[in-house]
């Protein structure tokens, strides 16, 4: 988590995408990146395509610049 919070304080992001290997990362990196204040959103497996659908609309219009995901987007 620092190495990416370095990341984030040392250079401007427009949009990125967080592929982690478990819904356990998914769920630390994401809350570890809200506390911090950044809008971030996520995807995970166990999520259904009609909870999936509005994260990925808000990703693609810009009002989340963050998304951590499962490979599920691979």
């Amino acid at each position: 988590m620092d190495v990416l919070f370095q990341i984030y304080r040392g250079i401007e992001i427009a949009q990125t995408i967080i592929y982690c290997n478990t819904k356990k990362t998914v769920d630390a990196i994401s809350e570890g990146l809200k506390q911090k204040g950044h809008q971030i959103s996520f995807l995970r497996s166990d999520l259904n395509q009609t909870e999936r659908d509005p994260v990925m609309k808000d990703f693609r219009n810009g009002v989340t610049r963050v998304l951590v995901t499962t490979d599920l987007l691979a």
